[in-house]
């Protein structure tokens, strides 16, 4: 079974080893926390891993979801 666990560890292998970015787990912001966060250089990725349907439903009534309904950030 793939956990959560397995998904940022792949995730953050592809974003520092093949695309060479900074990434870093579990970071916390005022909005909200972020599972992985990865800086390209041109941008900055939110990365959030989600392994069943409940999680991510619970996950969208979180405030840091609200830029992405006033479409005030590209998501």
């Amino acid at each position: 079974m793939i956990t959560s666990l397995h998904l940022k560890t792949a995730l953050m292998a592809y974003f520092r080893f093949r695309k060479q970015s900074l990434c870093c787990d579990e970071v916390g912001f005022a909005g909200g926390n972020s599972d992985i966060l990865v800086d390209t250089g041109k941008e900055v990725i939110d990365i959030e891993c989600k392994i069943s349907k409940s999680d991510l439903k619970a996950d969208i009534k979180k405030p840091k979801h609200e830029a992405n309904k006033n479409q005030l950030s590209r998501y």
